[in-house]
């Protein structure tokens, strides 16, 4: 699993044990340059994803010992041409070749029984699945194999055992066998030599040299292209490196699209524009630095560029396309002051991207752009995901209407009683900035103050997105109107808080420390969150004087780091009773917060 540089193990000859019965799960997952596979005779099961992303895998023939081919056994092998699946097959799983866009055959054996949902012959692409197009389905009639086929209107070649597709073409991986009625090499391309050259604008020029080296000259624009139509599409598995010259201004649609072999690109300082889909698929591409100048990244542009995991757009650019980094396995994003549009699902990418910071000058932000990633059918958000901007912004709403966590970025200390290097300043900005903690004025934050009951419970519900509550108060002293009533009844019907008996809640009272750990540990709990630490609070000399109810909730609460000891003499001392200030409880919040979610 991850042998990013694996390519063709062993001698060429045999590259897996003959006697190799089992391949486990997720066996060469991720193996992203491995081209070819010799899979043992006596092979019998290969494990749920066991070639998943293995993105350069070209053919690959199922030995007729093996009886299933799980779900996503092949998922994301995006080169892959051709797959002849054994006789001894019975089950094809769900989704076992999804996202095989490249596939152009298949060969399904007699005695298949089953196949699952959308097994071959589709990706998954705005939130529904698409059919692959050039796709042959081999089969007899009157299988299972057909019967996909016919119901999923892909074309159905009949099987003829007797042919065997074994010379391919060097450049697209086609038969070049005239003759083959399954398909056949595009403009007799084994014909080319190289240099190879021509023309791709009004005023620039091409030429593939044989080291794989692409490099465009000339000036003004590359042409806008139609899928396929770019000139060295043909021979796009021979292009390792792009070089685009100083005074080349836009790049067009379509321009470089599945060189699926593409390690580099270099973009002129002069570029202004890229197309749509203009490095779609370029999936051994790993980085790419743009110009200051550029201003448009066109829909799709980098989308399943599989191994770009940093983008840096510079002031300069004014749009994000719509998926302009669909797909791309991104860690990191920093989005230039000058950004105005980012399309939907501009950098929907898998979990890795936690957060993102939106320029104060971005005025329009599509669907899910970013905070999601896409899983067994569905968009999920992703955990603790937190976006950063300006107050009353289009990050702000647009944080709001996903439910992500909001920070306010940059912040201005609005505070007179908070200075920096006090030993609050930290936390009052960590929760302040997260509109966790307000002021009790524009100005004054008053860290020396107490901290109601009906406060503390105002911030977690502000942690939360102020949700709705679904029923009514069920304490008779929280009346309607006031500031934390609808966070007192969301936290009563979420068991957070119990109250202090007698239907009473008691919401202007200070909260205690013991209080404090009691209603974070439920709301730990609410979180789904562990609370498997537990600290020996025996060791303070005032453990004695914690309530029952609060004794699992202080040790919880001192193992995490949340609550700590104070000072007194030479001692520590937990002080359960005391009532803490808004300076002690924005420092719990904080650890809670970085402790639970990140």
């Amino acid at each position: 699993e991850g042998c990013v540089s694996l390519t063709n193990p062993g001698d060429g000859q045999r590259v897996l044990p003959r006697k190799l019965t089992y391949l486990g799960e997720r066996a060469f997952y991720n193996c992203v340059a491995l081209e070819t596979l010799s899979l043992p005779e006596n092979l019998e099961t290969l494990g749920e994803a066991a070639f998943e992303s293995c993105l350069s895998l070209e053919t690959v023939t199922i030995p007729d010992k093996v009886s299933e081919i799980r779900d996503n056994t092949f998922f994301c092998c995006l080169s892959l041409r051709t797959a002849f699946v054994g006789q001894g097959v019975k089950t094809i799983g769900n989704e076992a070749f999804l996202w095989c866009d490249s596939l152009e055959m298949i060969l399904l054996p007699d005695g298949l029984e089953s196949i699952g949902s959308h097994a071959i012959g589709y990706y998954y692409f705005g939130g529904k699945y698409v059919k692959v197009q050039n796709l042959d389905i081999v089969a007899s009639e009157g299988t299972v194999g057909s019967g996909y086929t016919r119901d999923n209107s892909f074309t159905h070649i009949i099987s003829d055992d007797s042919h065997v597709c074994d010379t391919k073409c060097e450049f697209c991986g086609k038969c070049v066998n005239y003759d083959c009625k399954y398909y056949t090499c595009y403009d007799k391309c084994t014909e080319h030599s190289f240099p190879m050259s021509g023309t791709c604008g009004d005023d620039a020029r091409w030429l593939l040299e044989e080291n794989g080296r692409l490099t465009i000259s000339g000036t003004g624009d590359i042409y806008d292209f139609g899928y396929n139509g770019a000139p060295w599409y043909i021979v796009r598995k021979a292009v390792k490196n792009i070089e685009i010259g100083e005074n080349i201004t836009c790049i067009g649609n379509y321009a470089f699209n599945d060189c699926y072999n593409v390690r580099s690109v270099s973009l002129p300082r002069d570029l202004t524009s890229i197309g749509f889909k203009a490095f779609y698929g370029c999936e051994m591409l790993s980085e790419i630095s743009f110009p200051e100048g550029l201003e448009t990244i066109g829909d799709y542009a980098f989308a399943r560029c599989l191994n770009i995991v940093n983008v840096e757009i510079p002031d300069s650019v004014l749009t994000i396309g719509r998926y302009a980094f669909y797909k791309c396995p991104l860690s990191s994003v920093e989005i230039g002051g000058g950004v105005k549009s980012i399309g939907e699902f501009a950098f929907e990418a898998g979990d890795r991207l936690k957060s993102i910071t939106i320029p104060q000058n971005v005025e329009y932000i599509g669907e899910r752009f970013a905070g999601f990633y896409y899983k067994d059918g569905r968009y999920i958000k992703i955990d603790g995901f937190t976006v950063y901007g300006e107050k009353d912004s289009a990050a702000s709403a647009y944080a709001e209407q996903y439910g992500f966590d909001f920070v306010i970025y940059p912040w201005i200390n609005p505070f007179d009683d908070v200075k920096e290097g006090s030993w609050y300043f930290d936390a009052v900005k960590y929760t302040n900035s997260r509109g966790l903690f307000g002021g009790v004025s524009e100005n004054r934050f008053e860290p020396g103050s107490a901290v109601t009951r009906g406060m503390l419970v105002t911030v977690l519900w502000r942690a939360e997105g102020s949700p709705k509550p679904s029923g009514g108060i069920a304490f008779d002293d929280v009346k309607d109107g006031k500031y934390y009533a609808e966070a007192v009844a969301w936290a009563s019907e979420n068991n957070i808080v119990n109250g202090t008996g007698y239907k009473k809640f008691e919401p202007e009272s200070n909260v205690s420390r013991e209080q404090i750990s009691a209603m974070l540990f439920r709301y730990a709990g609410y979180k789904k969150i562990s609370a498997d630490v537990s600290a020996d609070i025996s060791v303070f000399p005032d453990s004695e004087q914690i309530s029952d109810w609060a004794l699992e909730s202080m040790a919880w609460a001192c193992g995490a780091g949340i609550i700590k000891g104070k000072s007194s003499g030479d001692s520590q001392l937990l002080e359960p009773a005391a009532h803490s200030t808004r300076a002690e409880v924005a420092t719990m919040l904080m650890r809670f917060k970085q402790t639970y979610d990140g």
